[in-house]
């Protein structure tokens, strides 16, 4: 087993290269792109010095303390952590739109009381979760699993202890041990592989795929490093060999690379080697490097500086606007090791000292309530951020239900009304949904939508006497925000529908790919259930050269694509319903949304007609030059007076660039039924 040694310059250097290898990749991901794998080194160098730490207690007391092992723990990871955590909060409150403040202040409180790769776990395997922004807690994942580790690890060597000394009494606990970690590592590892590959997601996140990198450290801890008095020539070459392994990794490997699965052992063997070989006395080895004083002050701020680096960064791409320039980056990365170096200082060594206040109470349970109240005030601030975003949203739920009880209030789509004359000023100066729900309004469609290359599921709304109007809604993403318009007054007319959408593929168009073969019998189900009317809804991205997600094909193509497999429909008698796509915008534009805040600061994101019609509306297109295709045209309700604003009657429109708010597509719903009905009537 490893020997307790005072300061081991090799281990605070392989601190210095883990948490630069992170620190350098947030900054110039594309310089450092595997520069994540620092994480690994730290798990690596976690479950070797707490096994070694714990088995030492062991053989000297035959037990572990476990308050006073978790105590310490408590006091040297708490104080700076629970610092930086509060200090994200402000940051959060100072520059990050109230639009993300939801995400942003649950993550913090996720991240206070260590399970925050849990919830990054759940959040990445939803759609549209997947695509929230970074928030300044997301790195709190990898010291999630490490406080889980330190939760865990004594009790799996209680355990086999108990079973060596209580159980089989001539056991070596020791051994015992051994078996047991060795047991859990290889089960780790087999699970880390057929998560890697079947839900990257998990495996990268989740405590129990990482744990065999915790593993494999706490048996080297066991097995025992290099002693001082091996060969030093072969120490020496195995330490430059484990750099080596790190360093090809965090410059090859990418965000592509899957991972962890077996990429992770090359960083983690790496580490593994540096840690075997100690400091060897070889004048050739890199022992006088880890004894650099910068090298071991890096490693001494290691874990402030990877607390603080992120928020910084993710703070100082609002604070800018966006991406930060070179000079921007370089003074963020100098105020994160000024503020580590600070918090060492005054904040980690005053906590962990032998002499600190806590560190002289007899017992560990003020070190458990003191640690518990810092966790509640971190829990405070987030469900105060939390109370204003649910105030706001409120307030903005309590706009939509009232004004659409109005008639008066020309809420949303009725201030486009040529008919009507609006006055909105009794709206005040809110908008519905408000910023912080604009990302997660998108209705009741995406239930039933079939993803890329799956079939379509086919699901029933409305009534099911005989005797009802039969429609089918069938399309892409596009035909899932029609949704609420759809069902905004389906019970009302008594009508049925049914709904066929699914990602990519779209009707009429899924060209020679086999990833559509899943969704080419919708054509002759179509054909055959004689719909009173089908309504076709498809993105007008389909037609632009950058979206990848459908099959190839030029605008005309495309148009002839719709012809082709509407007419043996419209040879049935069932009337088809093209309606219009809505313009399409970028993500600044939806940036500038979010950020508003207030439906007046929201007229300044507004964009022209002649950006936002850019792309082919080949579905449109179809529609005007074919017999028997009825348009739905609602491009009067989304540009006017050569303008084409996101927030209309009190309203945000959009939740991301191409896609429609649930909101605003329920206030639409009687123009979308007054088509259809127009249609059906002739």
């Amino acid at each position: 087993m490893a020997e307790p040694r005072a300061v081991r310059t090799d281990i605070q250097a392989l601190r210095a290269v883990a948490v630069l290898s992170v620190v350098l990749y947030h900054f110039w991901p594309q310089h450092l792109p595997g520069g994540y794998v620092g994480v690994d080194v730290f798990f690596v160098i976690s479950g070797y010095l707490i096994t070694a730490h714990l088995m030492r207690e062991v053989l000297r007391t035959g037990t572990i303390s476990l308050p006073r092992f978790w105590a310490r723990r408590v006091r040297r990871l708490l104080p700076a952590s629970l610092l930086v955590l509060v200090a994200s909060a402000l940051i959060t409150f100072a520059v990050v739109p109230s639009a993300n403040w939801q995400s942003f202040f649950w993550e913090i409180i996720s991240s206070a009381f260590y399970f925050e790769n849990w919830t990054l776990a759940a959040n990445s395997v939803d759609y549209l979760a997947a695509n929230n922004i970074a928030t300044v807690a997301q790195h709190f994942w990898s010291l999630s699993a490490e406080e889980q580790f330190y939760l865990v690890w004594p009790l799996l060597i209680l355990a086999a202890v108990f079973v060596a000394i209580k159980v089989r009494r001539s056991a070596s606990p020791e051994r015992a041990v051994t078996v047991t970690l060795a047991v859990v590592t290889v089960a780790s590892f087999v699970l880390s592989l057929y998560l890697t590959h079947t839900n990257p997601s998990q495996a990268y996140f989740i405590t129990p795929v990482r744990a065999w990198e915790f593993g494999v450290g706490g048996l080297l801890a066991l097995i025992g490093s290099a002693k001082a008095t091996g060969n030093q020539h072969v120490r020496a070459a195995v330490s430059w060999l484990g750099l080596a392994a790190i360093a090809i990794t965090v410059l090859t490997y990418t965000a592509a690379t899957p991972f962890p699965g077996t990429a992770a052992l090359l960083p983690v063997f790496g580490a593994l080697a540096v840690l075997w070989a100690g400091s060897s006395t070889a004048r050739w080895a890199p022992s006088a490097l880890f004894a650099l004083r910068p090298v071991g002050f890096v490693g001494d701020i290691s874990y402030s500086l990877y607390l603080w680096h992120w928020p910084i960064i993710v703070g100082g791409a609002f604070f800018f606007g966006g991406s930060s320039n070179v000079p921007e980056k370089i003074g963020m990365l100098a105020l994160s090791f000024v503020l580590a170096w600070l918090t060492k200082k005054y904040v980690e060594d005053p906590a962990r000292s032998t002499s600190s206040f806590l560190a002289r109470r007899k017992s560990s349970g003020l070190t458990f309530v003191a640690g518990l109240a810092a966790m509640c005030l971190v829990l405070a601030v987030g469900v105060t951020g939390l109370t204003i975003v649910n105030q706001r949203a409120e307030a903005a739920a309590n706009l939509a239900s009232s004004a659409e009880k109005n008639p008066v209030v020309c809420l949303g789509a009725a201030a486009m009304d040529p008919t009507r004359s609006c006055d909105n000023s009794s709206l005040g100066d809110i908008f519905a949904p408000d910023p912080a729900g604009l990302k997660a309004d998108t209705g009741p469609g995406f239930d039933c939508a079939a993803g890329t290359g799956r079939a379509y599921r086919v699901c029933h709304y409305g009534s099911s006497a005989p005797d009802a109007v039969r429609i089918a809604l069938v399309g892409d993403s596009h035909a899932s925000m029609m949704m609420p318009a759809m069902l905004s007054q389906l019970e009302k007319k008594g009508w049925s529908l049914d709904t066929y959408i699914g990602k990519a593929c779209v009707w009429g168009n899924m060209g020679t790919d086999p990833v559509c073969d899943p969704r080419r019998d919708v054509q002759k189900t179509l054909e055959n259930a004689h719909y009173d009317g089908i309504v076709l809804a498809d993105t007008r991205l389909a037609q632009a050269s950058g979206y990848k997600e459908v099959p190839a094909g030029t605008p005309d193509s495309r148009v002839a694509g719709y012809k082709k497999a509407w007419a043996p429909v419209l040879a049935t008698g069932t009337k088809i319903m093209v309606i219009s796509d809505n313009p399409s915008f970028e993500n600044s534009d939806i940036d500038c949304l979010a950020a508003s805040g207030s439906a007046s600061a929201a007229q300044a994101c507004t964009v022209t007609p002649d950006y936002a019609w850019r792309d082919n509306d080949a579905a449109t297109e179809a529609a005007k030059t074919s017999k028997g295709v009825n348009l739905i045209d609602l491009s009067s309700f989304y540009c006017a007076d050569d303008k084409c604003p996101l927030v209309i009657g009190n309203v945000a429109v959009y939740y991301d660039p191409t896609h429609i708010t649930a909101t605003y597509s329920t206030t639409l719903g009687p123009y979308v039924w007054k088509g259809m009905e127009r249609v059906l009537a002739k």
